[in-house]
């Protein structure tokens, strides 16, 4: 017997928003592409720069504006279409399944704020400059640039 996806037994309107797919190639996808490209290398300069020369700086507004747009990035990659060289593969399982086995996990652990993570559970060790350090994390972003 055939297993269904739990979103067959949802309401029409959700099952064509969980179906749906955005092309890579769409024109407002692109703009998007060469803006997160833009922000990673502004974290690639200013998180290294500021893990060594400001590693007690409060949290400035546009890196709040930066994270908010890296987590955006993640949520959108699970809905965008991926090109598999000779096709543009716009089927859901496929992009959600492309996504989590290539590149979901770098991109969270990129993306997650460990320093502000470890000093919500212990505060004298989110202090420490060693701590500060794993924003470095960040750069990993530029392997998928």
């Amino acid at each position: 017997m055939a297993q269904k996806h739990l979103a067959a037994y949802a309401p029409g309107f959700v099952q064509e928003f969980l179906d749906y797919a955005i092309s890579p190639q769409e024109q407002w996808r692109l703009y998007w592409d060469m803006i997160v490209l833009v922000l990673v290398v502004y974290s690639s300069v200013m998180v290294p720069y500021d893990a060594a020369f400001m590693p007690n700086k409060d949290v400035m507004w546009f890196d709040t504006v930066v994270d908010i747009c890296f987590y955006a990035d993640i949520v959108l990659n699970f809905w965008t279409g991926f090109d598999r060289g000779y096709e543009i593969v716009m089927e859901k399982d496929e992009i959600v399944t492309n996504y989590v086995y290539g590149w979901v996990s770098i991109d969270l652990v990129a993306t997650i704020q460990w320093d502000k993570l470890i000093g919500i559970f212990d505060e004298e060790l989110g202090a420490t400059i060693l701590v500060k350090m794993l924003a470095l994390i960040k750069i990993l972003r530029l392997l998928r640039a």
